[in-house]
């Protein structure tokens, strides 16, 4: 941290109220979109809007967790984390195909992307991997183990 600059813990009012005009004019321009459509596949008109809200909520609710959680904590559980590239390649063989391209996993009612988590957890690896390095970031050995770090990235993505 600069010095001058301290931290408030304070909730910065203008960005969430700007988030949250965002959600309602998006879900406002999602119902008036699919209205029709839901109600004649699904006899609900609010089939989608509905489904959206849902997930709006859980993505208002991570949001507001990952805002409380200490920045350094993902950092440490980026090895873990990184593991989540094991999940992508599950796709190849378990996952659900959908317009001919295998990308997304179903675990009982919940289907969801590996690839989301992987993008994620690979930055926050290499985030993991330089701020261990005590050595200077320019040399031959550093890029190459960084490129090594990328290349399941590079094998999953060519494989699709």
């Amino acid at each position: 941290m600069k010095a001058g600059l301290k931290q408030t813990g304070k909730t910065d009012v203008v960005l969430v109220a700007l988030v949250l005009i965002l959600v309602v004019f998006g879900l406002a321009a999602l119902f008036s979109a699919s209205e029709y459509n839901g109600r004649v596949r699904f006899h609900d008109s609010a089939y989608y809007f509905k489904k959206q809200l849902f997930a709006t909520a859980l993505g208002l609710l991570v949001m507001y967790l990952v805002a409380k959680t200490d920045y350094h904590l993902p950092v440490v559980l980026a090895p873990a984390a990184y593991l989540s590239l094991l999940l992508s390649t599950a796709v190849l063989i378990f996952g659900q195909e959908i317009n001919g391209s295998k990308r997304w996993l179903n675990l009982g009612p919940l289907s969801f992307q590996p690839s989301e988590f992987s993008k994620m957890a690979v930055i926050l690896f290499l985030v993991w991997q330089i701020s261990r390095t005590k050595k200077k970031t320019t040399g031959f050995w550093f890029m190459a183990r960084t490129m090594l770090t990328l290349l399941p990235v590079v094998g999953l993505v060519g494989s699709n």
